[in-house]
């Protein structure tokens, strides 16, 4: 198990953002770290990697009992299912993945994991259940460690207040088994 996932979850203090300090190659942009293009090109790879397993007949097989031995709480299956993927691969790669594209990826593979569940009939997927997926699967990665939840925070402190305002009423809709509008 020497995936980046792993590797996150095994750290008994996660760094605190703001704590990092900025080296000169990181200011001359020199950090190793990918640019939106590579990262677009990473999370694409895992993407179809991703893919590539859900369909091999023995991983399909096993993605089916996966989601059917959840089948009590069917977003939380298909979150968990895509997020397993994620760590299956990150392990197989040996934490080679960025780590900024895994999360994307796993996200990605939330409507394919979905599509699995429907046809399989694995479990029930109506018009909230990938929404909800999407909001278990942030809380799986946020709890793995892969996710800073501080980040989170951050992020929605730094939008502008009717974005955080319709992402509250859309977050209500899901929780209220609404249909939430595309």
């Amino acid at each position: 198990m020497n995936g980046m996932i792993n590797t996150q979850m095994a750290k008994e203090s996660p760094q605190q953002p703001g704590q990092r300090q900025s080296s000169p190659a990181d200011d001359a942009g020199l950090s190793g770290e990918p640019s939106d293009q590579q990262l677009e090109g990473e999370v694409k790879k895992v993407y179809l990697a991703g893919v590539k397993m859900l369909y091999d007949d023995k991983a399909h097989q096993h993605v089916v009992a996966e989601l059917q031995s959840m089948a009590d709480n069917p977003p939380y299956a298909i979150a968990s299912t895509a997020f397993s993927l994620m760590q299956t691969l990150d392990e197989k790669s040996g934490g080679k993945i960025p780590g900024e594209a895994l999360i994307p990826a796993a996200i990605d593979l939330l409507d394919d994991v979905g599509k699995i569940a429907r046809g399989s009939q694995a479990v029930p997927v109506d018009s909230n259940t990938l929404p909800q997926a999407l909001q278990y699967l942030v809380a799986i990665a946020v709890e793995a460690g892969v996710i800073d939840g501080q980040e989170i925070q951050e992020l929605i402190g730094e939008m502008p207040e009717e974005e955080v305002q319709q992402m509250v009423a859309q977050q209500q809709q899901i929780a209220a088994g609404q249909p939430v509008a595309a």
